[in-house]
């Protein structure tokens, strides 16, 4: 019997199919390759996506901050106007002040001072698992923002509530009626009136933490910008705002 070399027998095969074997790895690493190319291509397209959107989102959570920011400006100034009435009320004759501003110390005691305020991009940023997840510790920096300004801002309704719980107590009709010829005769009257005492002090509460957040935020937000815009680091952005926190 013939003795079969096997090693030659395999060798004989791989020569007649080595064509078929050329084009059948050549396709089979072509094909391996383009599924690797596609995922590749998807994930990072993907991954683009979500940074471009992530970025698109802070820019305009940045900018609801500076526009929220400029509206708790004008309720500080809002403020510093009812103070200056109330010291001169308090501590000069009424009859130097002047009609208007007799108007105005009954106004801002007992009429809310709206506040319009835009919280889609604040809630757009709490609910947007992704952004949290490529913005890393900048997520924290954004989140604080909206949560002081968003304390002052419910502050401010605070003060707003209380206004409306003095009208419905109706001190004003305590006192009876007034017009132009007696309104100072009214205002030295309420102005001792206990409920009235009451609720200045607690406007006053109000008032001072709104101002304190106000304060820091004035820092705050400019500073996040920057920290955004890669002009400081993060170490600087902490060390800033909290020596800011901390001198308040």
């Amino acid at each position: 019997m013939k003795k079969i070399n096997p090693f030659k027998t395999i060798r004989e095969w791989c020569q007649r199919h080595h064509q078929t074997f050329s084009s059948f790895m050549t396709d089979f690493i072509a094909t391996v390759l383009g599924i690797i190319l596609t995922f590749g291509t998807t994930m990072w397209y993907e991954k683009q996506q979500k940074a471009e959107a992530a970025d698109a989102l802070v820019e305009r959570c940045l900018s609801n901050m500076e526009s929220r920011l400029s509206n708790l400006e004008k309720v500080v100034q809002y403020y510093d106007r009812k103070d200056h009435l109330y010291w001169m009320a308090t501590h000069q004759p009424l009859d130097s002040l002047s009609n208007e501003d007799i108007y105005q110390l009954i106004d801002v005691f007992t009429w809310p001072n709206s506040l319009i305020v835009n919280h889609a991009y604040e809630n757009s940023f709490s609910q947007s698992v992704n952004s949290h997840e490529i913005l890393g510790s900048f997520a924290n920096v954004i989140a604080i923002g909206f949560e002081d300004l968003r304390v002052a801002e419910e502050n401010h309704e605070e003060i707003n509530r209380l206004k409306k719980e003095l009208r419905r107590n109706q001190i004003v009709e305590h006192h009876a009626s007034w017009d132009q010829s007696n309104m100072r005769q009214f205002v030295t009257t309420v102005l001792i009136d206990p409920e009235f005492v009451y609720m200045q002090q607690e406007y006053s509460q109000h008032e001072q933490y709104i101002r304190v957040l106000y304060n820091y935020l004035q820092l705050f937000v400019p500073e996040a910008h920057r920290l955004w815009n890669k002009e400081i680091t993060e170490e600087e952005f902490w060390k800033t705002t909290q020596d800011r926190w901390n001198n308040m």
